[in-house]
């Protein structure tokens, strides 16, 4: 009867401790950038970075990345169509752990965030009065569409 209890009372224990860890598939959802965003949330038509910020991100992709990619590169539809659906976290988190090539990480997380803007300017997609930031909380929030091809000039 005492064995029967003490796996009654690990059980218990156990689950216990699930309950207030939250489970892994709960965890897992609350870092995944990749699960499927709202349908009601901001997009990258929301106008969700200033002009400033890709002006200085123009000039960070400048001195770190068109020695090994374009602008052409990293903009037009073949370079859109693998973001679509995905969040501009996820595009951001690629940038920060694989890039510069070179010596992936070695940008302040801002810097990344203005390059993020600058790529979203080369895309056509508006710019706003708000920095698009830096946390990838936020980030995960704002889901890639499509650039609007039917409006004229980048950011615009």
């Amino acid at each position: 009867m005492t064995s029967l209890f003490s796996r009654r009372n690990a059980w218990a224990i156990a689950l216990g401790v699930c309950a207030l860890a939250g489970s892994p598939a709960r965890a897992a959802a609350q870092t995944d950038t990749t699960a499927k965003p709202d349908t009601n949330a901001p997009t990258t038509l929301s106008k969700v970075y200033a002009a400033e910020q890709a002006e200085k991100g123009r000039e960070s992709y400048m001195a770190s990345c068109v020695s090994c990619h374009k602008p052409v590169e990293v903009s037009g539809e073949r370079f859109w169509s693998g973001l679509v659906g995905k969040t501009v976290a996820d595009f951001f988190l690629y940038l920060r752990s694989s890039m510069p090539q070179d010596n992936p990480g070695s940008l302040a997380d801002d810097d990344y965030a203005n390059v993020t803007a600058y790529i979203l300017q080369l895309n056509a997609m508006p710019a706003g009065e708000r920095l698009l930031p830096s946390d990838t909380a936020v980030l995960a929030k704002i889901r890639v569409v499509p650039p609007d091809t039917t409006r004229k000039g980048p950011g615009k």
